[in-house]
């Protein structure tokens, strides 16, 4: 942010792929205690079967780089949502066949 330009696009990746299911279970792992069940449903229309980021461009003018694996990060962002159910709990009105 202090070394861009206004106006750039800059993509950000980590470069450290997972499919969805990994995720899932990684997030599932963490929330043991609560045992989460894991619901398989058919993929939609076109679905994605995988993303990649070309993130060189903030890599070579601004020499960013992630400060977090994705280990340390997909647990940081479980616990926050797990400690401040006051912000996402509202959401689950918008939510159909809750």
């Amino acid at each position: 942010m202090e070394n861009g330009r206004p106006g750039e696009i800059y993509n950000v990746a980590a470069h450290q792929y997972r499919t969805n299911l990994q995720v899932v279970n990684r997030i599932k792992k963490q929330l043991a205690a609560w045992q989460p069940q894991i619901k398989f449903v058919a993929d939609r229309p076109a679905n994605d079967t995988g993303y990649a980021i070309n993130d060189t461009k903030i890599r070579r003018q601004l020499g960013w780089q992630p400060e977090f694996d994705f280990e340390t990060g997909i647990g940081d962002t479980i616990d926050w949502y797990v400690i401040h159910p006051e912000w996402w709990r509202p959401l689950l009105k918008n939510v159909k066949n809750r």
